[in-house]
Order: C-alpha cells, then sequence, then structure tokens
C-alpha cells in the first residue's frame, strides 16, 4: 500500500471512524437514567481535571528546569547524574524503561479521555437535540476530537521514519552486503544503509533488522575494513538489551521539551517524555562507552576501531579550522554546483592526505568531545590492547572505492535536484559571494587597510566579515591587527575574529582576545566558551577548559538570563512598547533610511514581564517588492549595528512573527520607531 494513503487511513479515517462509532453509542445510551448521566459526567470531568493539573504542574516544572538551567549547568547536571549512573547503571536503565512505558500509559489515558468526551458530549445532545438527525451531530463532535487523537494515533503508528535516504541494495551490492554480513554476524535478519548530511556513524534495531546511518564524509574516508569491523560493533551494539530500550527513548521525538500536543505536527510529548528528556543524556553518556567497548570486543574488532573513529574526529577537526582548510567559497561558481557532496568529501580526504599522521598524534593525545556519548579512540585502544595506531589513507581504486564514489555522485544528484527546487542559487551567491567579493575589492581599489577608518565600526565590520566570507583568513586578520592598533576602542567583534582565527590555527594568545570579546559583549558568550574548550579538548588541556568554564560561569548565567525568551512571541505572551533611549533610536532609524523603499517600517517592543524576558525586540518589515538580496542586506546592517549595543536586543523579520501577533503590533502604540512615509 502507498505510504501515504497507508498514513492518512491510520491518523484520520481509522481514528476518526473509531470516534463516530463512540458517539454513535453515546446517541443510543437514551435509556440511561439521569443518575447514569450524571455519573458519567462528573466521571469525564474528574478525570480530564486531572489530567489537565497533570499535564499543567509538569509543565511548569519542565518550563521553570528550562528556564534556570544555562548551558554550563545543564552539562553539570548531566555530568554528576552519569556519575551516579556509573555506580548503578542498571537502576537508571531500569527507570528509563519504567518512563517509556509510562508513555504509552499517558497516550493511551488521552484518548481514553478524549473517548468518554465524545461519548458524554453525544449522550447529551440526545436530550437536548433529540430531533436532530445523529449524523449531523456526530459528525462534527469525531471532527473536533480528532485535534487529540490524530497526534496520538501518529505517535503510535508512525514507523516511516527508516525510509528515506535508504541505499538502494540493488544498486550498491557491496556496502550494502558489508553492512548485511555485520548484521547476520550479531544475529540480525537484514540491514540497510541510510546516508546522512552528518558526520558520523550510528545504528538503531528495528523489527529484527539493523539500519546503520552514515555520513558521507565518513563513508569518503573509511577503508573497506574500518568500515565493516565498525558495522560489526554497532550491529552487537544494537543487540545489546539496554542500549535497545536508550535507543527506543532516543527515538522519541522532544522537540521544545514541554508537555505539549500539536496536531498540525504530529506531536504528541508526554510528561513522561519531559522526564526522559532529563535523564537520558546522562544515562547515554555513563553506559555508552562501556557498551561500545564490549561489542567491540564481541565484534572481535582491533585497531579498525579506533582508526575509525579518529577519521570522525578528523571531520570536526576539519570543520575546526575551516577557514585556513576548505579550498573556496561554496557560491564561487556562476552556476549551482554539480557536485555539492562531492566538494565537502573531496576537501576532506585531501586533508586527510596531508594532515592524516599529524592529526592522528594529535587526536590521540586530546579529550573526548565534550559532547559526545562514544569512548575517546585512546580508550578503545587500551580496550582493545592496542598499543600503537598508524593513520591509513582510503582506498583509491578496486570495487570497495568505485561504488563508494557512485554513492557520493548519486548524493550529488539527490541534493542537486533538491537545491534546485528549494534554493535561489543566484541570490545564494550574490549574497554569500558576489556583494563580499564587491566589497573587499572596493576596499582595495580605494587603498586598503592604510586608509581604512578604524572607528567607523560598521565599515569595518562590512570589510571583515566579507573577507572571512570568502575564505581569506590572512587579510581578515591583517585587518583585525591594523583596528587594534589604531582604533580608539576597538568593539568587540574585531577581538572575536582575532581570537577565532587564532585558535583555528592553534595559538593560545586567540584564548585571550576571545576573553575580552566576552568582556566587551557578552553576546559572544557562547560562541567563545564553544571555541575555548574545543581548542583546549584538541590540546589534552582538560584542567585548563574546566577553569575557563569555572571563570566564565556567571558571564554564562547573565547571557541565558537576558537570551531567555528571545525567540519571536506568541499569541500568548504579553507585549508592551519597548523604551529605546533618543540616541539609540536615531542611529536606528539612520540605519534603516539608507534602505531607500526596501525597509517599510521597523516595530520595537517587549515581552512582560520584564523581571523574566531582558531582550528588547526588532521587527523588520520589508516592502512587497524587495527581493532576497535587498531583504539580507538590510537585516545585516541591521544585525551589524545591534550586535554591537549595550542591550540585548533580538532582531526578527516580520515572516518570523505570528500573523495575528503581527497585526496586534501595528495597532499598538508606541511600537512603531521608523516608517518610510514619515
Amino acid at each position: 500500500m502507498n505510504r501515504y494513503i497507508k498514513n492518512f487511513f491510520l491518523y484520520y479515517i481509522m481514528p476518526l471512524a473509531v470516534m463516530l462509532a463512540i458517539a454513535g453509542i453515546g446517541r443510543q445510551a437514551v435509556w440511561f437514567a439521569p443518575e447514569a448521566y450524571a455519573a458519567t459526567i462528573t466521571v469525564l470531568v474528574v478525570f480530564i481535571a486531572a489530567l489537565y493539573i497533570y499535564y499543567t504542574a509538569a509543565a511548569r516544572k519542565a518550563r521553570n528546569v528550562k528556564r534556570s538551567e544555562n548551558v554550563l549547568q545543564r552539562d553539570k547536571r548531566t555530568f554528576e547524574t552519569a556519575q551516579k549512573v556509573r555506580e548503578n547503571a542498571h537502576f537508571y536503565i531500569n527507570k528509563l524503561r519504567k518512563y517509556y512505558y509510562a508513555d504509552y500509559l499517558e497516550r493511551g489515558l488521552i484518548l481514553l479521555a478524549t473517548a468518554l468526551y465524545v461519548f458524554a458530549f453525544a449522550s447529551l445532545t440526545k436530550i437536548f437535540f433529540a430531533a436532530a438527525p445523529g449524523f449531523f451531530i456526530n459528525v462534527p463532535i469525531a471532527l473536533i476530537s480528532l485535534f487529540l487523537v490524530k497526534p496520538v494515533t501518529a505517535s503510535f503508528f508512525s514507523k516511516e521514519k527508516f525510509s528515506k535516504n535508504v541505499l538502494p541494495k540493488a544498486k550498491f551490492p557491496y556496502i550494502t552486503g558489508l553492512a548485511y554480513d555485520a548484521a547476520q554476524k550479531a544475529g540480525f535478519a537484514d540491514a540497510y544503509i541510510l546516508l546522512s548530511s552528518e558526520n558520523g556513524l550510528s545504528a538503531q534495531a528495528y523489527d529484527g533488522k539493523v539500519y546503520f546511518t552514515i555520513g558521507l564524509t565518513t563513508l569518503s574516508a573509511l577503508t573497506r575494513e574500518e568500515l565493516y569491523d565498525s558495522f560489526k560493533m554497532f550491529a552487537f551494539l544494537c543487540a545489546d538489551r539496554d542500549m535497545e530500550i536508550l535507543y527506543k527513548c532516543d527515538d522519541m521525538p522532544f522537540k521544545d521539551g514541554l508537555p505539549v500536543i500539536n496536531f498540525k505536527k504530529n506531536l504528541v510529548i508526554t510528561a513522561a517524555r519531559v522526564k526522559i528528556k532529563r535523564l537520558l543524556p546522562a544515562v547515554y553518556a555513563a553506559v555508552m562507552p562501556v557498551a561500545m567497548m564490549s561489542a567491540a570486543i564481541k565484534a572481535h574488532v582491533r585497531d579498525n576501531i579506533p582508526r575509525a573513529q579518529l577519521k570522525i574526529q578528523m571531520y570536526d577537526l576539519m570543520q575546526f579550522s575551516a577557514s585556513y582548510l576548505f579550498p573556496e567559497p561554496y557560491y564561487r561558481p556562476a552556476e549551482p554546483r554539480d557536485n555539492p557532496c562531492s566538494y565537502v568529501c573531496d576537501a576532506f580526504i585531501s586533508c586527510l592526505s596531508e594532515k592524516g599522521a599529524e592529526w592522528t598524534e594529535k587526536l590521540l593525545g586530546a579529550d573526548k568531545p565534550r559532547n559526545s556519548f562514544y569512548p575517546s579512540p585512546k580508550q578503545f585502544m587500551e580496550n582493545c590492547g592496542i598499543e600503537s595506531l598508524n593513520f591509513v589513507m582510503p582506498e583509491q581504486d578496486g570495487t570497495y572505492f568505485e561504488e563508494k564514489r557512485a554513492i557520493i555522485n548519486h548524493m550529488n544528484f539527490i541534493v542537486m535536484k533538491i537545491s534546485s527546487l528549494a534554493l535561489d542559487y543566484a541570490s545564494a551567491r550574490q549574497v554569500h559571494f558576489i556583494m563580499p567579493s564587491q566589497t573587499t575589492e572596493n576596499f582595495e581599489l580605494g587603498g586598503g587597510v592604510q586608509t581604512l577608518d578604524c572607528n567607523d565600526f560598521m565599515a569595518v565590520r562590512h570589510i571583515i566579515n566579507a573577507y572571512y566570507e570568502l575564505r581569506k583568513p590572512r587579510q581578515t586578520e591583517e585587518i583585525c591587527d591594523f583596528v587594534l592598533k589604531n582604533g580608539v576602542s576597538p568593539p568587540a567583534f574585531v577581538f572575536y575574529f582575532k581570537g577565532k582565527l587564532l585558535l583555528e590555527r592553534f595559538d593560545e594568545q586567540g584564548v585571550d582576545f576571545l576573553k575580552t570579546a566576552v568582556d566587551k559583549n557578552n553576546s559572544y558568550v557562547f560562541e567563545a566558551l564553544s571555541l575555548i574548550t574545543e581548542f583546549y579538548r584538541y590540546n589534552g588541556q582538560r584542567q585548563k577548559a574546566l577553569s575557563f568554564m569555572r571563570e566564565i560561569y556567571d558571564v554564562v548565567e547573565k547571557a541565558t538570563r537576558e537570551n531567555d525568551g528571545m525567540g519571536a512571541p506568541t499569541r500568548s505572551d504579553v507585549l508592551r512598547q519597548a523604551d529605546i533611549d533618543s540616541d539609540m533610536l536615531t542611529k536606528i532609524q539612520a540605519v534603516a533610511a539608507k534602505q531607500n523603499a526596501a525597509l517599510i517600517n521597523i516595530f520595537a517592543f517587549k515581552k512582560l514581564p520584564e523581571q523574566q524576558y531582558h531582550c528588547t525586540f526588532i521587527v523588520l518589515e520589508y516592502d512587497k517588492t524587495a527581493d532576497v538580496v535587498e531583504k539580507f542586506e538590510i537585516y545585516q546592517n541591521m544585525f551589524f549595528y545591534l550586535d554591537e549595543a549595550k542591550n540585548s536586543f533580538s532582531l526578527l523579520e516580520k515572516e518570523d512573527m505570528d500573523p495575528f501577533v503581527f497585526v496586534n503590533l501595528h495597532k499598538m502604540k508606541g511600537t512603531l520607531i521608523y516608517s518610510r512615509e514619515h
């Protein structure tokens, strides 16, 4: 049966038919005594009220935790819980298992409550609308119930998640055959390979089959033996009973992490899922390393596993130093690339050829990724009794190599087809290549760095951003150095770019520049935190990373408070006009005035209560004739200005807003701070 027809039947026809049947039974239950009606309504009200109170309390608790925790607190909580899990892993896995089945129970209760509502309401209509045909009464009642039933039904029957990006076995028999053989050795009936744009390799068991998910960059870098042994290890990992429940919990949709039922997105998040979300990372962190090393031993794999894990981390290392290692801007060609996947994979293979041995030595001395559940390559080596490890380049000929290239070309075609439908390449190229190229060309024709006004922060930001966008780190750093030397009070972004470029080439001086950027503008704290901790991790300096995290803790906490609620307002939010000082208002209006006719209005407002929401919202409304390039230029100019402001701002576009909220914003006095008509 066609998947869409099947889903339509499961999500709409079947629940609608069931609810119509329940409504019909309710309409026929008129022989009930009045006392029976009263009892039915009482049970219904109490039952639904109890569910409502339970979910409201769970949502409030989850929301409070979400608001109170910054990124460091969340990591600390995960680490502390993981320590407890290691001491009693069986207890916490059973706890997750209980939450998993509690989720089923909660969804069942939602269905039961809906069925009771339909039954009781249909029964009451028989009393008050006895003459009305049952069809005209029951159908609206059943349709209304679908808003609750459809997401819950979808959560029970949604099993199509593995249908996309499955590698065709007939077209690629060699590599899919490796996966099949590995799965059979672990006791599974079959195996499938799913391709991903994300770097890495993972697996999940489902209905007696193993589904391996592999990134194209990972596939391109692994030798045949490394790939086959990785398949075997992950197949044995999927066969582990404790890992089975972790995979099932991880497969649950969490989204915003609050109890919610969303008809449009087929999404149901129960209170049990919220508890699973909080506990799962810690259990993964404690259980996964032990389970993976145990699976590696069961699969009888040795040096190929740590070598494969090293290559996966090498791509992350390449991304860390992307300004220096990627060959050219993606949008340089005048026409869309016919090799969007090969472009990245070939760049990675080129880096491995040049730096593979050097990176192997570096990563063997590095700490494992902060958010990784996998053991480090060094832990794999110790577990498998391996004393040394040599880097091995992937094969460059043979059946395995040819099939890998065919897979990448297969994905080139798919990505090109999708991009041609979803992406306006000409506009993207204009924004990300032509405009930066024009900025740098005009700058160089005008005399270059020696004629730069270091105190014109907007001009400096545009030039630095343009060179960085074009992957010209040397010129970017040269301008940063000139501004730092000659500027009266260099802005935070100059310190940020200077520090980032230094760390990308593993120069520790970059740490001080990033710290200064954070001191000047705490909106850089999260980027600085990520860059500095990654730098120390790659250098195996865990204590320095921890020391920096303690040092920056207060700034992270402050930035978290200021950034809370920066998303677009919803209909339930209370808004008021923002109090912007006259100097800033004049500058915002001056920036807006340069955009000619493409910008119609600018609105400014705040969410209430102000003790909870600290940022000011700025909303841009464009002219209907404005194209993508004009909108980007307006947004970028406004963002560059607001990014250096002392107060916290959230810059939005009209398209980001709920239409109902935007209409009310139009009516609200004092929110309009710029209009091209005035």
